[in-house]
């Protein structure tokens, strides 16, 4: 059913470092319409597509970050449009 309930593992390190560090993020549940499953009566309709807004916190410290994102999609579509990472300069409580 599309990206719906999606798992997505976002992967980060800092300054070139191998050893990365790992959030599991969860697309919204949606139901997603199907072509050629509808009954009468019963039919029920829904967008073809969803947008989902996923935050996550990442920690850390360094000059440089790298980002990456995985997951399983089992021959559906899933798209990330856009990332927006903010950071923080100096000491923070």
């Amino acid at each position: 059913m599309g990206a719906s309930s999606t798992v997505l593992s976002i992967k980060y390190a800092f300054d070139y470092s191998n050893n990365y560090n790992s959030i599991d993020a969860t697309t919204k549940a949606a139901s997603i319409s199907e072509f050629g499953v509808a009954e009468y009566n019963i039919a029920e309709y829904s967008a073809s597509i969803f947008i989902d807004k996923i935050t996550a916190q990442l920690t850390g410290s360094g000059n440089v970050l790298q980002v990456g994102v995985n997951a399983s999609i089992n021959g559906n579509a899933l798209s990330l449009q856009k990332l927006d990472i903010y950071s923080v300069l100096g000491r923070t409580i």
